[in-house]
């Protein structure tokens, strides 16, 4: 009974379903997976299937943490790489006008503590403040500006889009 507690169902190589440790002589002298951070075999959950395992590189969530955040401190610490997160160019944005949005709000978080906090109470009107925007007669982006919204949300709460359940 010991021996039955390290057996798999699963390849080891591949994932797919095996009377011993490899469905295959290919996948024999492949090897098992190996986690990319620390080491371990990769073993197939039941639950999981064979294409996940197949794209899995790390044993569990932690292991993909930290090889995570290693690979953005190297990139911190190159220079070219921190001056282009500094200047809003980053790789991973598709467009040059969403990377330089970004790099605005965050210059504005950075700079001015209060405007972090009304960011973080976008959405949370109370009824009064509903019904005088919709009441008001002035335009979308002058409204919008006195209560820290775009002017879209501010149309959507004339329009009845959103906080419908207030008359």
């Amino acid at each position: 009974m010991t021996g039955k507690a390290s057996f798999t169902p699963f390849c080891l190589a591949c994932g797919r379903r095996s009377d011993g440790e490899f469905c295959s002589d290919q996948c024999a002298a492949k090897g098992p997976r190996q986690c990319l951070d620390c080491g371990d075999i990769l073993r197939r959950k039941v639950t999981e299937p064979c294409s996940h395992f197949r794209m899995r590189l790390f044993c569990n969530i932690e292991c993909r943490s930290r090889t995570r955040s290693k690979r953005i401190r190297a990139a911190w610490l190159d220079p070219d790489q921190r001056e282009r997160f500094l200047r809003g160019v980053r790789l991973g944005t598709s467009t040059v006008e969403h990377a330089e949005r970004g790099r605005r709000i965050m210059t504005r978080l950075w700079q001015d503590p209060e405007f972090a906090a009304l960011r973080k109470n976008i959405g949370k009107l109370t009824p009064v403040q509903v019904r005088a925007i919709r009441a008001d007669t002035r335009s979308c982006k002058k409204i919008g500006q006195e209560y820290n919204l775009s002017e879209s949300a501010i149309a959507k709460i004339r329009r009845r889009d959103s906080y419908i359940d207030v008359e």
